[in-house]
């Protein structure tokens, strides 16, 4: 009986040090060599989406950027046209996702048209509440696409769909 149990404990430490060794391996491995990431959206009117996104969706400004004609065309950006950036942060936590709301230099944009086609279409954050949202966007008269809202899917999460004054297309979700 005592080899049978210092066979399940040298068996059990076996697997925990291979769990680990895996675990370590994995975590240092190419799959997990990215650190964060940002996304950005081209607007424009920089200050009309600044104000949605700061003061309706709740985002924090945490740097702007100027990029000449030359280096932004140097960097395959653009073609000979400057850019003003404004990064934004979902939340103070490090490691936060970012969104860069990005106006091109004497670009004019079209709205975005609510049909799903290929490319970047919507963008989904997560919140703990919705409630706060409802309320900004209610004071500001921004139109819901969603016919309930929230609208409580089958699977219980609550949504709201929205458009940023451009028409890009975000939906809150709070489980």
């Amino acid at each position: 009986m005592r080899n049978l149990k210092k066979y399940h404990f040298t068996l059990g430490l076996i697997i925990f040090s291979l769990v680990f060794i895996l675990g370590f391996h994995y975590k240092n491995s190419k799959d997990s060599e990215i650190t964060g990431m940002q996304v950005g959206v081209v607007v424009s009117d920089l200050e009309k989406s600044l104000d949605f996104y700061t003061n309706v969706i709740g985002m924090t400004q945490v740097s702007t950027y100027h990029g000449s004609a030359e280096v932004i065309t140097e960097a395959g950006l653009t073609n000979g046209k400057a850019v003003d950036i404004i990064n934004l942060k979902l939340n103070d936590e490090p490691g936060a996702p970012e969104y860069k709301i990005t106006k091109i230099q004497d670009v004019k944009s079209k709205p975005l048209s609510n049909s799903f086609q290929p490319g970047f279409r919507y963008i989904s954050i997560f919140v703990k509440d919705l409630d706060p949202y409802l309320k900004r966007i209610k004071e500001r008269n921004i139109k819901l696409l969603s016919k309930t809202n929230p609208l409580t899917a089958p699977e219980g999460y609550k949504v709201i769909v929205l458009q940023d004054p451009d028409g890009a297309l975000l939906e809150l979700i709070s489980f």
